[in-house]
Order: C-alpha cells, then sequence, then structure tokens
C-alpha cells in the first residue's frame, strides 16, 4: 500500500469514527504528512543529484 493511499484511508477513518479516535487518527494523519514530505523530499534530491 502506498503512503497516499494510506492517507486516504486515514482520512476516510477520520468521518466514521467517535470524537475520542478522531483526534489520535487526526495526529497520526499529520504525522503521516510529515513522512509523504520527506520521502518526496528524498526523492526530488536524488533526481537533481542524477541530472547531468
Amino acid at each position: 500500500m502506498t503512503l497516499e493511499k494510506l492517507k486516504s484511508k486515514l482520512n476516510q477513518s477520520i468521518t466514521s469514527c467517535d470524537d475520542l479516535k478522531k483526534d489520535e487518527i487526526i495526529k497520526l494523519s499529520q504525522e503521516l504528512d510529515i513522512h509523504i514530505a520527506e520521502k518526496q523530499r528524498e526523492q526530488l534530491k536524488l533526481l537533481l543529484n542524477n541530472k547531468p
């Protein structure tokens, strides 16, 4: 499962759960956003370093 699909599933869970779990899922979603951004930054660095 890709990170984007996982993010989508998390967002679906946010709308279908009780308030106690909602805060926890939102926190996980934010952490996942950070992780996705870090991965994208790493990929971009690799692309830039491989340019002739």
